[in-house]
């Protein structure tokens, strides 16, 4: 980031290669979520609990693909939004909207977003299909 350089999201395209970060794995309140996130992790080739507002960074600089999270305050998603996005990425909620106003929130590179939302979401119940 120094002389005015942009960061950048990974071009990592295979989930195999891909390493994916959660704030709390425990999905509290929410059983379903745990077995979508332990399907993910099991098919990423590393899977953290490194949470918060640091997970959206790696994934806006490239050092990870992935960052999920059951719930976002909203004044944390209108700041990290157009980080993660203008850095090439993806910031949804579960259900695949576009949105800064908080509560959950999936955050990947681009080449990822809608493999890692799919097996998210398909898991939990939560896709509209």
């Amino acid at each position: 980031w120094h002389n005015g350089s942009r960061c950048f999201t990974s071009d990592v395209s295979e989930l195999s290669l891909a390493a994916v970060m959660v704030t709390d794995d425990r999905f509290r309140g929410n059983e379903r979520r745990v077995d979508a996130w332990r399907e993910l992790a099991s098919r990423s080739a590393l899977a953290r609990s490194w949470g918060d507002c640091y997970g959206y960074l790696l994934v806006a600089t490239g050092r990870a693909e992935a960052m999920v999270d059951d719930i976002v305050s909203p004044w944390d998603a209108a700041a990290l939004m157009p980080i993660v996005t203008e850095a090439g990425g993806s910031f949804t909620d579960w259900k695949g909207n576009a949105t800064p106003f908080g509560g959950d929130v999936i955050a990947t590179n681009g080449p990822l977003a809608v493999q890692v939302r799919a097996i998210l979401t398909t898991c939990d119940g939560s896709s509209d299909a």
